[in-house]
């Protein structure tokens, strides 16, 4: 893996934690944190990929297809501000009142909402169990 690889790796996970942090005192939208998510997604597909003589194929396989959940998910924010409206783009984050003017019946909503979903199950929920799986065959090569 090049420098620059992992450096796109751990730069999406780091700005994520940061969108994460930066929630609280209502400064990012609560959704924006899903951006980095998916460019991690991204990253993940690639590099599970490349990774044919570290990892078994079923593990893989599953790593990619937790990376498109992510992507899927990643997709939220962005097609939100093209399609419906860029409120979750304000810095500070707009006031709940205000985002809840936005009509929320559109297709376009509908339709991210249901890639959000799928990601959720495929991508963002099974993170973790990825995660878990690569460590223990990562322990299992230690020597």
């Amino acid at each position: 893996m090049s420098y620059a690889t992992l450096t796109v790796g751990i730069t999406s996970l780091c700005v994520t934690v940061i969108f994460i942090i930066l929630q609280f005192p209502d400064i990012l939208a609560i959704v924006l944190n899903m951006f980095p998510q998916g460019i991690f997604g991204v990253w993940l597909m690639m590099m599970c990929w490349r990774m044919k003589s570290i990892l078994s194929p079923w593990l893989r396989w599953f790593g990619i297809s937790t990376g498109f959940g992510l992507v899927l998910a990643g997709v939220l924010p962005v097609g939100y501000a093209i399609f419906v409206d860029p409120i979750i783009l304000r810095i500070p984050a707009a006031p709940d009142e205000e985002a809840a003017k936005v009509p929320s019946d559109s297709i376009a909503t509908t339709d991210l909402h249901l890639l959000l979903d799928i990601g959720t199950l495929i991508g963002i929920l099974t993170l973790p169990i990825w995660t878990f799986l690569v460590g223990g065959n990562f322990a299992g090569k230690v020597d």
